[in-house]
């Protein structure tokens, strides 16, 4: 009889509620488990954006790697992939060294070891301990004076001073890519300083597909990237852990914009934000009406186009002119691919079953009409049902929030407070919720109040 183990790897708890587990099992391989039913695969961020995919082809490709700085708390140098011996701060708090969690799991899901990174092609060049804003000026002035500069910045912290805005705008005029996350304040609004910035802002999206509850929203935000609370990632002890909000997306469209830019190093920021937006998947938001909302992030689709279109572009005197008319043109989104059918995966042997699902991923990924359909129902079949959902949701045109109104009622039952769920009460049944966040044995008092606040 065959044996099945579980052995605990990592908790989320939220308001005292076991909501988020990763375990491992003889029978089922790694899993995420979510509000203790929903099983989704460890690697799901690289699978719903094709970041796997696209570093698979990069390894065939003689390209050289993209120069990257991370501004961030601190870092723990063991733990960070460096090509070349640079500074590694680590995070103060006063004179005392703390425990670098946050910039170390940044740094493993720009350029970490498989499982954890989204790009193999990341030459990092500066890590900065960001304590105050006059240390933006300080980093730049370093790649000033040693005149290196980096293609791209990954920034996960809020500016708290209109002189980072300056700082933003001397790297846009060396070209430089800085992607913000855009969550840092909430529930407040965004900062105006950021929304106004030469940065590219950057949300977060959840396992079922909506819009992380943390993340703030405005129609000047380029992208939302899969992070919510399960994106995997090393903490500062170098051990495995579940990472996320805007400070985990920000840093895997980083990641997707450096396998990019490894094929055109000089790509610019309209470029960029073209580029991105075109080859996105609709978000929740979109889903509901709101269509200058910031869409989900297709760094598969998104490395495609832009290979094909160099491909016509490279050697042209005005290369940008050249990539920008081609990326207007929709033949040149366009991918030609046989559907694969669920059935076709249930009739094939479980050796290649893997294989077949990452063609499946690849073809809808580039947009094979109804192949999202046939990826909910294969990976049902293999029990993870939270990737399921998500396909689900990426092949409905509009969205009806009450069909989620079941699993709201469960996590308010539960105790869990932050879910991307809370973030659509308002498009819910308003009756059944305000009666479930009464009923709810759980939540706080403290924290009803502000679920109330989401249902007006």
């Amino acid at each position: 009889m065959k044996k099945s183990f579980l052995f605990f790897s990592f908790i989320l708890f939220i308001n005292g509620l076991q909501a988020v587990v990763l375990k491992t099992s003889w029978d089922r391989g790694e899993y995420i488990e979510l509000l203790g039913h929903k099983k989704l695969t460890v690697q799901w961020a690289q699978e719903y954006i094709g970041s796997d995919l696209v570093q698979e082809e990069l390894r065939d490709l003689n390209v050289d790697p993209i120069k990257m700085a991370i501004f961030d708390l601190g870092f723990e140098q063991e733990h960070v992939s460096l090509n070349q011996p640079i500074e590694v701060p680590p995070q103060l708090n006063g004179n005392r060294t703390m425990r670098a969690h946050h910039g170390t799991s940044v740094a493993s899901v720009i350029n970490g070891a498989s499982p954890y990174g989204h790009s193999g092609q990341v030459d990092l060049i500066q890590l900065s301990a960001i304590t105050y804003p006059s240390y933006y000026s300080y980093a730049f002035r370093k790649f000033e004076k040693e005149d290196n500069y980096p293609k791209i910045i990954s920034n996960s912290l809020g500016w708290t001073s209109d002189s980072i805005v300056k700082v933003a705008e001397q790297a846009f005029d060396k070209n430089i890519l800085w992607f913000l996350a855009s969550g840092n304040s909430w529930p407040q609004e965004v900062r105006q300083r950021e929304i106004e910035s030469k940065a590219l802002l950057v949300g977060s999206f959840a396992p079922n597909g909506l819009t992380t509850f943390g993340t703030q929203l405005h129609d000047d935000m380029l992208i939302l990237a899969p992070a919510n609370s399960e994106l995997l990632a090393i903490d500062g002890y170098g051990k495995r852990t579940l990472f996320g909000g805007t400070s985990g997306a920000t840093p895997v469209v980083a990641a997707a914009m450096a396998n990019i830019a490894s094929l055109w190093p000089s790509i610019d920021r309209q470029s960029t934000i073209k580029l991105l937006k075109y080859t996105s998947f609709a978000s929740a938001e979109n889903k509901l009406g709101q269509i200058n909302s910031p869409r989900l992030l297709n760094s598969y689709k998104a490395f495609k186009v832009a290979q094909r279109i160099l491909s016509y572009c490279i050697g042209k005197k005005d290369i940008k002119n050249c990539f920008d008319a081609y990326l207007d043109m929709p033949a040149f989104h366009y991918f030609e691919m046989e559907l694969i059918t669920c059935s076709d995966l249930k009739n094939t042997h479980d050796d290649f079953k893997l294989d077949l699902i990452k063609k499946m991923r690849r073809r809808a990924l580039l947009g094979v009409n109804k192949q999202d359909e046939q990826l909910a129902c294969a990976y049902n079949d293999m029990g993870f049902t939270a990737n399921a959902e998500f396909y689900k949701f990426r092949s409905q045109n509009t969205l009806n929030m009450n069909d989620y109104l079941e699993e709201t009622q469960d996590a308010l039952s539960r105790g869990v407070f932050e879910i991307s769920y809370y973030k659509y009460l308002k498009n819910m049944n308003k009756e059944e919720i305000r009666l479930a966040i009464k009923n709810s044995a759980e939540i706080t008092e403290y924290r009803k109040r502000e679920l109330y606040e989401f249902l007006d």
